[in-house]
């Protein structure tokens, strides 16, 4: 069976598609997927305090995802181990994925990373509105959801233009290089050191957010669903 069209979620990913599978590119189309703004949103009236809750500093930074090599928390956490984020703490979120011991002994062994586990659904959108700032140093992404929720939340993002990455956080947060844990460690450092830095970032991040909603990847779906029936009837 042939396709008449194939959906993908980014630029990245139709890229990555066309290239390795040898697709036509006139065959994929892009349709982001959205976040739900009812639960990711910055107004943090009625959060439950986390940092009671969670037994965390007042001030941290956060990374939410799977614990696998490809979210690259071994090179984050070598970055909170450099002179400029010494005094600084790392709260890492998430459930371990494949490869992940090398990971929580990595953890276990930097004195300024907590490790919270999975963390219940309820208390992950409070927490990203409390983080000072939202590191995402991954290798690849074919979407990148932690992304865009933290965005939506007012935490500034430190993440990679690998993968999607690039087309999802586009000039609102920022970049550093993921196989760099000094370029990691600086970005870190210079959004937490400068108000301007993260409240232009807050700022632009919400914007940038409030790009991706499941009510339009819906009716951009459907649209496309349309027109592939309509061109089907055509051709009979």
């Amino acid at each position: 069976m042939v396709s008449n069209k194939i959906i993908t979620v980014s630029e990245s990913s139709a890229r990555d598609l066309s290239e390795v599978f040898e697709v036509p590119s006139e065959n994929i189309t892009t349709i982001p997927h959205g976040i739900d703004h009812g639960r990711f949103h910055p107004i943090s009236e009625g959060d439950p305090d986390v940092t009671l809750e969670l037994q965390l500093p007042a001030e941290f930074a956060l990374y939410v995802g799977n614990l696998d090599p490809r979210k690259n928390l071994v090179r984050l956490c070598d970055a909170f181990s450099r002179p400029s984020l010494q005094e600084s703490r790392l709260v890492i979120a998430g459930r371990p994925a494949w490869d992940a011991q090398p990971i929580l002994d990595k953890i276990h062994d930097s004195p300024n990373v907590t490790y919270l586990g999975p963390v219940p659904e309820e208390l992950l959108s409070p927490l990203l509105r409390a983080a000072q700032c939202f590191v995402f140093p991954s290798l690849y992404e074919g979407f990148g959801f932690p992304v865009l929720e933290a965005m939506a939340c007012a935490a500034p993002v430190i993440t990679t233009h690998r993968g999607s990455l690039k087309d999802v956080a586009a000039d609102a947060a920022m970049i550093v290089d993921p196989d760099d844990p000094d370029s990691i460690a600086d970005g870190v450092a210079a959004v937490l050191s400068s108000s301007e830095l993260k409240y232009d970032l807050i700022a632009k991040g919400i914007q940038n957010a409030n790009r991706f909603d499941w009510q339009t990847s819906a009716r951009h779906h459907a649209q496309l669903f349309k027109e592939v029936v309509n061109g089907a009837h055509t051709h009979r």
